[in-house]
């Protein structure tokens, strides 16, 4: 995502857009953290959060998360996205709130490893991503996540055909 601009289609109601990035290149190598005129973006609150990260690259991951949120709401909603402000619910769920009576957009953001994920919509909206592991699924894993007849399914097959049918679900 460029840190200049970002161009983003129309959000109409119904719509759910996705956006992906990665904390770190398909080598393994750490993408550089976002520039100064990116962190400008937040708020006190928020680069306070990230320097009580005890590890750099989930500082670093929560960096780039908020930064490009902020993009991502302000490029749908027109809102300058060092106007918008993340808060969050009595249980914990963040909203926008938003300059100037203008359109509110939903959002949710997951991350696994090196990979960051937003949904935006003008409902409300989830996601959730996980990356991919062989070593997975266990049982206590299934069992957390999946139906009952999920999992039956799942325990029908081994190895790598139930790792992939597992990530399929």
């Amino acid at each position: 995502m460029s840190p200049v601009s970002l161009s983003v289609p129309e959000l109409t109601a119904g719509d759910v857009h996705i956006w992906e990035d990665r904390v770190l290149d398909p080598a393994g190598r750490r993408f550089p953290a976002p520039p100064d005129d990116l962190s400008r973006l937040l708020s006190g609150d928020e680069l306070e959060r990230a320097a009580r990260y005890r590890y750099p690259a989930d500082r670093q991951r929560f960096l780039r998360g908020r930064t490009v949120l902020r993009r991502l709401i302000g490029a749908y909603t027109g809102a300058a996205p060092d106007r918008v402000r993340i808060v969050t619910d009595g249980l914990g769920k963040p909203s926008a709130q938003l300059p100037g009576g203008l359109a509110a957009v939903h959002f949710s953001v997951s991350y696994s490893g090196s990979l960051l994920a937003w949904a935006l919509s003008r409902s409300p909206v989830g996601i959730d991503v996980e990356m991919f592991d062989p070593a997975r699924p266990d049982d206590l894993l299934v069992g957390a996540v999946c139906s009952p007849l999920e999992a039956e399914d799942l325990s029908r097959l081994a190895g790598e055909a139930r790792t992939e049918a597992f990530f399929r679900l």
